[in-house]
C-alpha cells in the first residue's frame, strides 16, 4: 500500500511529521507518489541536511519572501517541489524558510490543490525521540499529525545511543534512562501530549508512522504497540511500514466499531428469536460475544422490539445499546443509529446481525486484518460462490451508508465502492427466522 493512501492524504491537506525514525524517507516517499491531480509540497519548520535537496524533483531556495508564481509554475511542471530556505553559517543544513513564507505555501497548497508535507521536528538520526520545551514546530494549520518511531528501538535501552532526549523520554515515561524499551514503554511515550502527540493542532488527526517494519519480530512488536495506542490515546491509526519497499505500508491498524443491528421484530418465529436459548445462553449474546472476542471496539447494539427484555439479556457485557423507535421502517434506520454513533473515532465499522450465532472472532479478525492491509472500502466474507455477513465499512462510505434508507443495510451502497471479499465457511451465513432453523440449531454442537 502506498503511504499517501494510509495517511489518507487528499488535496488541501496539510501533514506534519515529528518524532524520529523516518520523517525524511515519509517525505520522500509522498513525493515518488505524486499524481498529476495531486502534486506534493514539501518544506520544514526546522532543518533538513543538505543531502536532502532531492527529496522532491525540484527545489526552490529562499532568500527573502516566495515568489508564488515561480512556485506554483514548478509544482505544477514537475509535480513535487522542495521549499527552503539558505543553508546555514556552517553549511551543514537547510534552513526553514519562515513562518511568514509557511503561511504563504500552505496557501499555494489550497489553490493549486496540493498535499504540504511539512518536517516538524529533528532527531539526529536516531529512532525515538522525546521533545523538548521548544519542540516540536508544528504549524496551527496542520490537518495530519504523524508522529515518527523507528521499530528498531524496540528491545532496547532507553540511552542516548538510540533515543534523541533519553532523559525528557525518561521524565515523560516516569522511569530511569536505560530501561528497556518494550512496545507497552513506547506506545506510552509516543501517545502522551508530552511526547509523541505534543503541538498536536486542536482538530488535527493523528496517524503514528512505526517505520523499519522489515522483521518479523520487529512487526510483531510494532503491531503490540499499535493496540496499546489505540486502547489509551486519541491516535486515529497507526501505520505499520518499511519505507524503501515498493510498497511500503504493511499495515493501516486502526479502530473497528462493531454494531450489531438487533431492533427487527421476529414474525416468522412468531416469537422474540433474539431471547430464545441456545447453548444455555440467549441467542443475541453470540453475535455480542463474537464482536468483542474478535476485537471489536467499541460495540453497540441497536435494539428495537422487546429492547428492554434483549437489552437485560447482555446488560453484563461491555457493550452500549441504543434503542431505534423506528425500527420497524426498516434495517437502514437502525444502521444510521449505530453509524452516527461509532463514526467519530472508527477508521471502519463492522454490522453484524444479531440473528447470526455461527458468526466466529477468526472470521472478524480476518476481515478486521485484510481492511488493515489494503483499507478497502468493503470487506465482506464470501462462500460457495455467495457473499454474506458480517459486512466492513471503511471510513470513506460512511457519508454514503447515512444517506441509505428503506428495509436494506449496507449492501445499498456496493456498487459505489470496491469491494474485497475474505473466503469464510458458509456455515457461519446461518441466520435464524423459522422454527426449521430453531430446530437445526438446536442440533448443532
Amino acid at each position: 500500500m502506498l503511504l499517501s493512501k494510509a495517511l489518507r492524504t487528499a488535496a488541501g491537506t496539510t501533514i506534519s511529521f515529528t518524532g524520529a525514525g523516518g520523517k525524511s524517507g515519509a517525505l520522500r516517499r509522498l513525493a515518488g507518489e505524486t499524481s498529476p491531480d495531486i502534486p506534493v509540497l514539501l518544506t520544514t519548520t526546522t532543518h533538513l541536511g543538505l543531502d536532502q535537496a532531492d527529496l522532491a524533483a525540484s527545489h526552490i531556495v529562499l532568500t527573502g519572501r516566495i515568489d508564488m508564481d515561480r512556485a506554483r509554475e514548478g509544482l505544477g511542471h514537475t509535480g513535487s517541489l522542495l521549499v527552503t530556505g539558505p543553508p546555514l553559517e556552517d553549511r551543514s543544513r537547510w534552513s526553514s524558510p519562515g513562518e511568514a513564507n509557511l503561511i504563504l505555501l500552505h496557501e499555494l497548497a489550497q489553490q493549486a490543490g496540493a498535499v504540504l508535507v511539512i518536517e516538524a521536528d529533528g532527531a539526529r538520526g536516531k529512532s525515538l525521540k522525546a521533545p523538548a520545551e521548544h519542540e516540536p514546530l508544528v504549524p496551527n494549520f496542520t490537518n495530519i499529525l504523524v508522529p515518527v518511531v523507528g521499530a528498531s528501538v524496540f528491545g532496547l535501552p532507553l540511552t542516548a545511543d538510540f533515543v534523541h532526549r533519553p532523559e525528557v523520554a525518561a521524565q515523560v515515561l516516569g522511569e530511569p534512562v536505560g530501561v528497556d524499551l518494550t512496545p507497552g514503554r513506547v506506545a506510552r511515550l509516543v501517545g502522551s501530549s508530552d511526547g509523541g502527540l505534543k503541538g498536536r493542532p486542536e482538530g488535527a488527526e493523528l496517524r503514528v508512522l512505526i517505520s523499519q517494519v522489515d522483521e518479523a519480530g520487529r512487526r510483531e512488536a510494532a503491531l503490540d504497540c499499535a493496540a496499546q495506542l489505540l486502547l489509551a490515546s486519541d491516535v486515529n491509526s497507526v501505520i505499520l511500514a518499511s519505507l524503501a519497499a515498493a510498497d511500503p505500508v504493511e499495515q493501516v491498524v486502526g479502530r473497528t466499531a462493531g454494531v450489531i443491528l438487533a431492533a427487527g421484530g421476529s414474525k416468522r418465529l412468531g416469537r422474540p428469536k433474539l431471547l430464545e436459548n441456545w447453548k444455555g445462553k440467549p441467542l443475541v449474546r453470540f453475535a455480542v460475544q463474537a464482536a468483542l472476542a474478535g476485537g471489536l471496539a467499541p460495540v453497540v447494539v441497536v435494539l428495537g422490539d422487546h429492547a428492554h427484555e434483549v437489552s437485560r439479556a447482555i446488560d453484563d457485557l461491555p457493550v452500549r445499546t441504543l434503542v431505534n423507535d423506528q425500527w420497524e421502517i426498516g434495517q437502514s434506520s437502525s444502521m444510521r443509529l449505530g453509524l452516527a454513533a461509532v463514526r467519530v473515532k472508527a477508521e471502519a465499522a463492522m454490522f453484524l446481525l444479531a440473528d447470526m450465532p455461527l458468526v466466529e472472532p477468526k472470521l472478524i479478525r480476518s476481515i478486521v486484518r485484510t481492511h488493515w492491509a489494503s483499507l478497502a472500502p468493503i470487506v465482506l466474507p464470501h462462500a460457495e460462490g455467495k457473499r454474506g455477513n458480517p459486512v466492513l465499512f471503511d471510513r470513506s462510505t460512511f457519508d454514503a451508508l447515512a444517506q441509505v434508507e428503506g428495509d436494506t443495510g449496507g449492501r445499498a451502497i456496493f456498487n459505489q465502492f470496491e469491494t474485497q471479499i475474505v473466503e469464510a465457511d458458509a456455515r457461519g451465513f446461518f441466520d435464524l427466522d423459522t422454527q426449521q432453523d430453531l430446530k437445526w440449531l438446536e442440533g448443532q454442537s
